[in-house]
């Protein structure tokens, strides 16, 4: 999977009005799933009153909620526990969360979910105590449990909060919670992009603009967005000091029956989904999910989620979004070697297979997880090891090095003369520095300027080079000419303060005869030859690389936890060999199976061989014994024929001999032979291969020379 970031953009001024922020945490990816998944969320509040009402520091022991929305034949990929507080207090390694010890009751059982992570804000509120005020969140993979349980009631207890004066008289104590899953339902009709983004962002009097990355939204496309908030106050509605309470995506409101414009954070519970459980009474907790599915367009690839208050100061612990998006279009084809040339195989023989796995190139998404399993057919043995070819994401230095415009005299023809301005000056063409699309990880840049020639008058001439913040460096006349009138330039600057590439060009360079005394003419041009480039090293986020390993095995060739991932255009390709070791069967089927995470369909593909020789059953299975057979040796024993310890069951015709040999009527040409019947067998001894005489509803005739086969 590719890394995805998440761009967060704050405009505030929070000191200011209410809070000085001292410790906060961006949100970040922190799990991404394409295919055919989906999610469903549900959490409360153990808060008993609003903020302003007598009970608005009390919490209740427990807080009970139901989870739905998962179907019944879905596989729960994960499942996230989290729960956030007033407070914080040293358990021995530091000071944590208040309560990181919580249990959590479903259909008669306890847990005690173990925290995975954890997040913790500070800050100094603007009272007559200036006081410093902490809140955090733990989270806990409770995967599971969800398994087991599914759609069930769910109650968390034992979870313990600071309510001191400090939280209570400032109206922030906190004590709330939710659970998240992901689910995987092979019924889905459309596959999404699950993404879950955690952190522990609080702001207040400000505007926080977050850049959700990693979509790939097709036409018509539904999507939903569900924003894990705490700490919002249903009465601080409509903003303040020129900042509004706003929820919106893309630039639109995120509004509800029970989340009204200008009131985002007002202590709900809402799922668009499933109205009927909807809650009004969630104080000091926001969970709710809104239908984005209007305001994405084709072919987004970020959707932006803004969040603003104003006197209501709130948490962003976590953001989770769905999506519709695009399938890779995948193609699988197997062979082998014998295969393809027509050629029956022996044994002892070595087939090598060759499976290709190919992303269309107009493909507009990778094949994620990939699952490739091999079934060896009976009759043949692996010879490991098994070789593969696959792409990975290319983080190492790339490096690029472009030719900029020559800079030429006033006619262009390399023949006239540099003119000089009334300030002694003359610059050169502009130089462009083209972008390089896609370059996020500039690293360095360097010019290359080689100038060589003749000219005259060089005592007080200068050459000075400049870039988009200004003179890069200045040659004096030693550096330019000789005592002979010659001059030549040949070095490489590394350029300081590198403008950012991405998306426009990077700017402008150019070159400047400046003469310093004012005491020269022109400058002959004839002769003088100049070439400038420019290198960037850089790291491109989008560059793929090939890579070749080996492993020993046969028939779990790909698993999902490698990660190998198809992106459009590229082709992941493994040989293996195997040796054949009996006749039967006497075709050797070798099946390949291709499943991807985002992929609708198993594909298979098939090589199959055929053997030069076999020994085909009976139509019932059971061998039937050989009725003729002619023995040189002193055969006593009865029924000699249907003893099968030497392999006589099933033929025609049993000769036996340990000093006799068979021989057959040879002809140098059997189209001489005098009253042929059908079913008679000639050696031809100039073809020198046996021959049947033959017959079908129009003609007789002698057959070509006989091949060991199989009747097919």
């Amino acid at each position: 999977m590719k890394k995805i970031y998440i761009y967060l953009l704050t405009i505030w001024c929070a000191q200011s009005f209410g809070q000085q922020i001292l410790q906060t945490e961006p949100l970040e990816l922190i799990e991404s799933y394409t295919g055919y998944y989906n999610y469903t969320v549900t959490g409360g509040s153990l808060r008993v009153g609003a903020d302003g009402t007598a009970n608005a520091c009390t919490i209740k022991s427990s807080d009970m909620t139901s989870l739905e929305g998962i179907p019944a034949d879905a596989t729960i990929k994960k499942a996230y526990l989290y729960w956030a507080g007033s407070g914080s207090r040293d358990f021995g390694s530091g000071y944590e969360g208040f309560d990181k010890e919580v249990t959590l009751a479903v259909n008669g059982t306890n847990h005690t979910p173990t925290p995975i992570r954890q997040y913790r804000s500070e800050y100094r509120n603007n009272d007559s105590n200036n006081s410093l005020l902490y809140h955090f969140s733990y989270t806990a993979d409770i995967t599971d449990i969800i398994e087991a349980n599914r759609n069930s009631d769910y109650t968390i207890s034992d979870f313990e909060v600071s309510t001191a004066d400090k939280y209570c008289v400032n109206e922030r104590v906190l004590a709330g919670w939710s659970i998240v899953v992901v689910y995987k339902d092979l019924n889905q009709t459309r596959q999404k992009k699950v993404n879950i983004y955690e952190g522990f962002d609080l702001s207040s009097y400000s505007q926080h603009f977050y850049n959700l990355s990693g979509l790939n939204v097709p036409d018509q496309a539904e999507g939903k967005v569900t924003g894990i908030f705490w700490e919002g106050d249903e009465k601080y509605a409509g903003g303040e000091n020129g900042y509004s309470e706003i929820l919106s995506l893309n630039g639109n409101p995120l509004t509800d029956e029970i989340n009204p414009g200008g009131n985002a954070y007002n202590g709900t519970r809402s799922n668009f989904e499933f109205p009927a459980s909807n809650s009004a009474t969630e104080y000091g907790v926001d969970i709710d999910t809104y239908d984005v599915g209007p305001y994405l367009n084709e072919g987004d690839k970020v959707a932006t989620l803004a969040a603003g208050t104003g006197r209501d100061m709130i948490i962003t612990n976590t953001i989770v979004m769905a999506a519709d998006t695009y399938t890779p279009e995948m193609n699988v084809t197997k062979t082998s070697d014998y295969e393809e040339a027509g050629k029956r195989l022996n044994i002892g023989d070595i087939i090598t297979y060759t499976v290709e796995m190919t992303n269309d190139p107009n493909a507009q998404e990778p094949a994620y997880l990939i699952n490739v399993e091999d079934q060896l057919p009976a009759g043949v043995e692996y010879i490991g090891p098994t070789n593969r070819e696959y792409y990975i994401n290319n983080s190492e230095v790339q490096s690029k090095t472009i030719p900029l415009t020559k800079f030429s005299d006033d006619n262009g023809t390399n023949t006239g003369t540099f003119s000089f301005d009334a300030n002694g000056q003359y610059n050169s063409q502009m130089l462009t520095i083209p972008d390089i699309k896609g370059v996020e990880d500039l690293q360095t840049t360097s010019i290359n300027l080689q100038i060589a020639g003749t000219t005259y008058n060089c005592n007080d001439l200068y050459l000075r080079f400049y870039g988009p913040s200004g003179l890069i460096k200045t040659y004096n006349y030693s550096d330019v000419c000789a005592s002979n009138g010659t001059m030549g330039i040949n070095e490489t600057l590394t350029l300081q303060n590198t403008p950012t590439i991405s998306g426009t060009p990077v700017g402008r360079y150019y070159l400047q005869w400046y003469d310093a005394n004012n005491t020269v003419s022109g400058i002959d041009n004839y002769g003088i030859t100049s070439q400038i480039s420019i290198t960037y090293e850089y790291r491109d986020p989008n560059a793929r690389k090939k890579v070749t390993d080996t492993v020993n095995e046969k028939e779990n060739i790909i698993r999902p936890s490698e990660n190998i991932e198809i992106f459009p255009g590229e082709t992941v390709k493994f040989t293996m060999q195997a040796r054949v070791t009996d006749l039967n069967p006497f075709e050797k089927v070798n099946t390949v199976s291709f499943t991807a995470d985002n992929f609708s369909d198993a594909l298979t593909a098939t090589a199959t061989d055929k053997m030069a020789v076999c020994y085909k059953e009976s139509p019932d299975g059971t061998p039937r014994t050989t009725q003729v057979g002619i023995s040189t040796l002193n055969r006593n024993k009865e029924n000699w024929l249907a003893d099968d310890t030497q392999n006589k069951l099933g033929a025609y015709l049993v000769l036996e001999s340990t000093k006799k040999g068979f021989a057959i009527t040879q002809h140098t040409n059997p189209t001489e032979v005098q009253n042929p019947v059908e079913g008679m067998l000639i050696w031809d001894s100039t073809e020198q291969c046996l021959k049947i005489y033959q017959s079908d509803a129009i003609s007789r005739a002698w057959s070509n020379c006989l091949q060991q086969s199989c009747n097919e």
